[in-house]
Protein backbone atom coordinates (compact mmCIF):
# COMPACT_ATOMS: atom_id res chain seq x y z
CA UNK A 1 0.00 0.00 0.00
CA UNK A 2 2.65 2.37 0.59
CA UNK A 3 0.10 5.23 2.04
CA UNK A 4 1.17 7.75 4.12
CA UNK A 5 -0.93 7.56 6.90
CA UNK A 6 -0.39 10.92 8.75
CA UNK A 7 2.24 13.18 10.36
CA UNK A 8 2.49 14.59 13.52
CA UNK A 9 4.93 17.46 14.76
CA UNK A 10 5.49 17.06 18.44
CA UNK A 11 6.35 19.42 20.97
CA UNK A 12 10.31 19.29 20.86
CA UNK A 13 9.85 20.41 16.99
CA UNK A 14 10.24 16.77 15.53
CA UNK A 15 8.23 15.69 12.67
CA UNK A 16 7.39 11.62 13.01
CA UNK A 17 5.92 10.20 9.82
CA UNK A 18 3.22 6.85 9.83
CA UNK A 19 3.94 4.80 6.60
CA UNK A 20 1.16 1.99 6.16
CA UNK A 21 3.20 -1.14 4.32
CA UNK A 22 0.24 -3.40 5.07
CA UNK A 23 -0.16 -6.63 2.76
CA UNK A 24 -2.95 -9.20 2.33
CA UNK A 25 -0.76 -12.76 2.57
CA UNK A 26 -3.22 -15.33 2.48
CA UNK A 27 -6.73 -15.26 1.12
CA UNK A 28 -8.51 -13.09 3.65
CA UNK A 29 -5.96 -12.93 5.93
CA UNK A 30 -3.58 -9.31 6.80
CA UNK A 31 -0.30 -8.22 8.07
CA UNK A 32 -0.48 -4.80 9.23
CA UNK A 33 2.66 -2.94 9.18
CA UNK A 34 3.45 0.82 9.95
CA UNK A 35 6.57 2.05 9.78
CA UNK A 36 7.35 5.38 12.21
CA UNK A 37 9.79 7.41 10.23
CA UNK A 38 11.27 10.70 12.19
CA UNK A 39 11.86 13.30 9.91
CA UNK A 40 15.48 14.85 10.61
CA UNK A 41 16.01 18.88 10.40
CA UNK A 42 17.96 18.21 7.11
CA UNK A 43 14.99 16.81 5.39
CA UNK A 44 16.20 12.80 6.27
CA UNK A 45 13.62 10.31 6.75
CA UNK A 46 15.26 7.64 9.30
CA UNK A 47 12.92 4.40 10.27
CA UNK A 48 12.16 4.63 14.27
CA UNK A 49 9.90 1.62 14.58
CA UNK A 50 7.78 -0.79 13.00
CA UNK A 51 4.63 -1.19 14.13
CA UNK A 52 3.35 -4.89 13.04
CA UNK A 53 0.44 -7.41 13.99
CA UNK A 54 -0.29 -10.78 11.81
CA UNK A 55 -3.58 -12.45 11.21
CA UNK A 56 -5.82 -9.88 11.14
CA UNK A 57 -9.28 -10.73 8.91
CA UNK A 58 -10.64 -8.20 6.51
CA UNK A 59 -13.47 -7.19 8.58
CA UNK A 60 -10.93 -6.04 11.29
CA UNK A 61 -8.54 -4.24 9.21
CA UNK A 62 -9.33 -1.09 10.10
CA UNK A 63 -10.13 -1.70 13.54
CA UNK A 64 -6.65 -3.28 14.20
CA UNK A 65 -4.96 -0.60 12.53
CA UNK A 66 -6.69 2.18 14.48
CA UNK A 67 -5.32 -0.05 17.96
CA UNK A 68 -1.83 -0.44 17.24
CA UNK A 69 -1.60 3.42 16.04
CA UNK A 70 -3.36 4.52 19.39
CA UNK A 71 -1.54 2.66 21.56
CA UNK A 72 1.82 3.74 19.47
CA UNK A 73 0.39 7.31 20.30
CA UNK A 74 -0.10 6.30 24.28
CA UNK A 75 2.83 4.51 24.81
CA UNK A 76 5.80 5.70 22.53
CA UNK A 77 5.22 9.43 21.26
CA UNK A 78 5.47 11.22 24.68
CA UNK A 79 8.92 9.59 25.10
CA UNK A 80 9.66 11.43 21.90
CA UNK A 81 8.14 14.67 22.53
CA UNK A 82 10.82 14.87 25.47
CA UNK A 83 13.19 17.66 24.89
CA UNK A 84 16.13 15.14 24.90
CA UNK A 85 14.62 13.13 22.24
CA UNK A 86 16.49 14.34 19.28
CA UNK A 87 20.00 14.52 20.10
CA UNK A 88 19.17 10.64 21.53
CA UNK A 89 17.84 9.86 18.38
CA UNK A 90 20.83 10.98 16.24
CA UNK A 91 23.13 9.79 18.39
CA UNK A 92 22.22 6.28 17.81
CA UNK A 93 21.31 6.87 14.60
CA UNK A 94 25.33 7.05 14.15
CA UNK A 95 26.14 4.31 16.57
CA UNK A 96 23.93 2.36 14.16
CA UNK A 97 25.69 3.56 11.08
CA UNK A 98 29.06 2.37 12.46
CA UNK A 99 29.19 -1.50 12.69
CA UNK A 100 32.23 -3.89 12.75
CA UNK A 101 32.77 -6.11 9.93
CA UNK A 102 32.12 -9.28 10.82
CA UNK A 103 35.51 -10.43 11.08
CA UNK A 104 36.47 -7.89 13.16
CA UNK A 105 35.39 -7.62 16.28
Amino acid sequence: MKDLLQGVTLENGLNVEFSDETVRYYGDYHRIQIDVFVVLEDGRREQFQRLERMGISGDMLEEAKREVMSAFRMNCLPYMASSGFPDKFIASLKQRKVKPLAGLR
